[in-house]
């Protein structure tokens, strides 16, 4: 473990206990969702660390691939939250369309398998 990874540890652990103790107080008080949605962008974020934990720990060039794929698709997930989160918060509508597309397009942005990826 290198001394530069340790203070994302930290960070992601601190981040994900805050999204959980969001996601149990959604699930008491169903009615207000924007509690799910930051839920979600704590999961999102915490995700994103763990990845950055793993690529600062990792030996091999593959491993470091596969954690920057990780990294990639956690920050589409991070996006995809954030723009629900606000319009949640704001009780702005959105299209139905709009919405379709935000989750097929963002979430899957760093999963693509291109061959010109590097």
């Amino acid at each position: 473990m290198t001394v530069y990874s340790i203070p994302v540890l930290i960070n992601s652990t601190i981040v994900l206990y805050v999204g959980f103790y969001n996601l149990f107080l959604w699930l008491e008080l169903r009615e207000k969702k924007d509690r799910l949605y930051f839920f979600g962008i704590c999961i999102s974020v915490g995700i994103y660390d763990i990845f950055s934990f793993l690529l600062y720990n990792s030996q091999s060039f593959e491993t470091s691939i596969w954690c920057q794929r990780g990294q990639f698709s956690s920050v589409g997930f991070i996006a995809f939250f954030i723009i629900m989160f606000i319009n949640k918060l704001f009780n702005q509508k959105m299209p139905f369309v709009f919405k379709i597309l935000l989750c097929a397009i963002l979430p899957r942005k760093g999963l693509t398998n291109e061959k010109n990826f590097i």
